[in-house]
């Protein structure tokens, strides 16, 4: 009885971890569909408010949910601290912001995004936004590609391996 417990364990910590995993690969999809949201504010804010950049990386922050926002705030709150660039408060908040699970590509147009805040008029910011938020697409739709897939995978290796581990230990 206690070693067919021991097995039902064994099984169902892989599963979980096989799940686990599944579970990051959906997360990466809806932190790239708030980063949409989010790049869609600020070009808003940039075109029509003409919002300063700290004041608007705060906003959209706190108008953002989960780890996206998080990243803006944390953008915002460098910004704020230090006498340094965009793109090194943007560096240092994809770095120290828990929870973010973006791609690289992801990483890569928000840098190049951040390198452009500030430094054109309204119209080249927003042209870097809406090139950003392209790139933003493109990484979305390779993540929800493979998502399918790839989630099935992880869920059904992590039982796989479950049942390999009791059956070795049977």
């Amino acid at each position: 009885m206690l070693k067919i417990l021991g097995l039902l364990c064994v099984v169902g910590s892989a599963s979980a971890v096989g799940f686990g995993f599944a579970a990051g690969v959906r997360r990466q999809a809806e932190q790239l569909r708030a980063l949409q949201t989010a790049l869609g504010q600020m070009k808003s804010e940039t075109a029509y408010r003409m919002t300063p950049l700290p004041e608007l990386l705060a906003l959209v922050g706190a108008d953002t949910d989960g780890a996206v926002g998080a990243l803006f705030s944390r953008c915002a709150l460098e910004l704020r601290r230090r006498t340094s660039t965009v793109q090194f408060a943007m560096q240092t908040a994809l770095a120290h912001t828990p929870g973010l699970s973006l791609p690289q590509g992801a990483r890569r147009a928000l840098l190049a995004l951040s390198g452009a805040l500030g430094k054109f008029d309204v119209d080249g910011q927003c042209r870097a936004i809406d090139l950003a938020r392209s790139r933003v697409d493109e990484a979305l739709e390779d993540v929800e590609l493979a998502s399918r897939a790839r989630c099935r995978s992880y869920r059904t290796l992590g039982v796989c391996t479950g049942l390999a581990i009791a059956v070795i230990l049977l």
